[in-house]
């Protein structure tokens, strides 16, 4: 079904839910399309079977409050705002109805909350004029932009590239392989001109008296004997500058270390990040609603087809996304790996395999 303008003016309502007693402020559906999770803020969050079309769970957050419910890749695991108490974001698994990690950071309430599409990474962006990245994995901001106003953020269908709007008055785009990176650099540079300034504001205090006791030797020789009040007042103050800029260089030094280190973790990530996924094109697609559960098994058949021993439980998920251009090719595959040796068995197949036969696949020939 193609969602013009006809099509959408044809539906009509079909079932009506009435599971809440006050405004219901975001919905999200699962990875796999199964059920539908809302948040309210009557503190409720309501789980939709969308296969029965009706309500299957409805869980509490009366102390906290919640907002901006979004599923992570498992669908027994939600991330959501908080709306009482704090600005803390708060990871709960739906099993248990228990919080499995808090994200604390933001000093105002979070007014955007996206999950990327291929990993453990989400971004939020709150009024206190910050956007953070965020690792499901670690309590600690993976990365931070100050804007100029309430931001709102989403993520490519890649997980590649997320997009930041501040104010509805522009939005721009960030390379998320870059942007931890160019931050960094730019904080280095910065403390790098500091230091130098700090360098050259020492020697210009030691140099100070420098050329007035030169020409008067025996003036700056009766001053050093018999010191004016002004001499003792200058001393006392270059004294204690000199102190401070000593405090300020060895501070320096150690910020310093700690970008180094920063930047030592931000390549970890970004290896880290990348290192489960590979993208497949020009595979057929089996029907024009195919979920992630059947692109997943339809990659382990093609998997298995170039000879590897890789299984469906090798497969973390893998999923469409859409072209960048208009065509009539079918939509790519993104695959992510649950460890990296499955992905170096493909790629180590993959240029040397033969043309998998489409029968086998499940797909036409």
């Amino acid at each position: 079904m193609k969602l013009v303008d006809s099509t959408i003016r044809s539906f009509r309502v079909a079932k009506v839910f009435r599971e809440n007693s006050d405004r219901i402020n975001h919905v999200n559906f699962s990875p796999n399309g199964e059920t539908l999770i809302t948040s309210s803020d009557d503190d409720s969050i309501v789980i939709y079977d969308c296969l029965e079309g009706k309500p299957k769970r409805t869980l509490y957050s009366k102390k906290y409050g919640v907002a901006q419910i979004q599923y992570t890749h498992a669908t027994n695991t939600v991330i959501h705002t908080s709306t009482k108490v704090d600005d803390t974001i708060r990871y709960l698994s739906l099993h248990d109805n228990k919080y499995l990690r808090y994200f604390t950071g933001h000093t105002k309430r979070v007014m955007t909350l996206h999950m990327s599409p291929m990993d453990d990474t989400f971004v939020s962006g709150s009024l206190d004029r910050t956007l953070r990245l965020w690792d499901l994995r670690s309590p600690n901001c993976q990365g931070l932009m100050h804007v100029n106003g309430r931001p709102v953020a989403a993520f490519d269908p890649e997980g590649l590239i997320f997009a930041a709007g501040v104010d509805s008055e522009m939005v721009k785009l960030y390379d998320l392989r870059s942007f931890d990176k160019k931050k960094n650099l730019e904080l280095k540079a910065q403390i790098e001109d500091l230091a130098e300034e700090i360098k050259n504001l020492k020697s210009q205090l030691g140099n100070k008296d420098g050329d007035k006791s030169t020409s008067a030797a025996a003036q700056a020789e009766r001053d050093q004997r018999f010191p004016t009040n002004e001499q003792v007042d200058f001393q006392s103050v270059q004294t204690r500058a000199e102190a401070e800029l000593r405090r300020l260089s060895a501070r320096l030094s150690q910020v310093s270390v700690k970008v180094d280190e920063v930047r030592k973790v931000i390549d970890a990530i970004e290896e880290y990040r990348f290192q489960y996924n590979i993208k497949i094109v020009g595979v057929p697609e089996l029907n024009s609603q195919e979920t992630a559960e059947v692109t997943s098994k339809l990659c382990a058949k093609l998997f298995a087809e170039i000879g590897t021993n890789l299984m469906l439980q090798d497969i973390d998920i893998a999923h469409r996304v859409p072209l960048r251009s208009a065509g009539n090719l079918p939509k790519p595959i993104t695959c992510k790996f649950t460890r990296r040796l499955a992905k170096e068995a493909v790629m180590a197949r993959w240029k040397d395999a033969c043309k998998p036969n489409p029968i086998n696949l499940g797909l036409p020939d």
